[in-house]
């Protein structure tokens, strides 16, 4: 599943639905109201398994929510490229336990794997 990379800045990360939208607030001109939205992107969160923000982007508590639920990783970074932080699901498939986290054996195997 691809990464996506969100670059344009004053924009807003939510959902609707199953779907990842990015929005901008369009600039009130003739025929427009004040407190429109323009939807720049609109995928489904099946389709994204990491999430870079670059800048001034903000995210819903309700996008959050739903990319936690789907095991998508969220980093911020600020507009030059320095990591500030991520967001990562506890037992994502991306990263692995650690050593802390509860674990099991299966019988007969040597590997280990955790309890999620």
């Amino acid at each position: 599943m691809p990464t996506l990379y969100l670059i344009e800045q004053n924009t807003h990360l939510s959902k609707s639905g199953e779907r990842l939208l990015l929005c901008k607030k369009s600039v009130q001109g003739k025929g427009r109201p004040a407190h429109t939205d323009e939807i720049l992107l609109d995928l489904p969160f099946a389709d994204v398994s990491h999430v870079m923000l670059f800048g001034n982007i903000q995210v819903t508590t309700q996008a959050l929510q739903e990319m936690l639920k789907h095991e998508i990783e969220l980093a911020l970074f600020n507009f030059s490229g320095r990591l500030l932080g991520q967001l990562t699901p506890p037992c994502s498939k991306n990263t692995p336990a650690s050593p802390g986290w509860p674990t099991s054996r299966i019988p007969g195997r040597r590997s280990t794997i955790t309890n999620c």
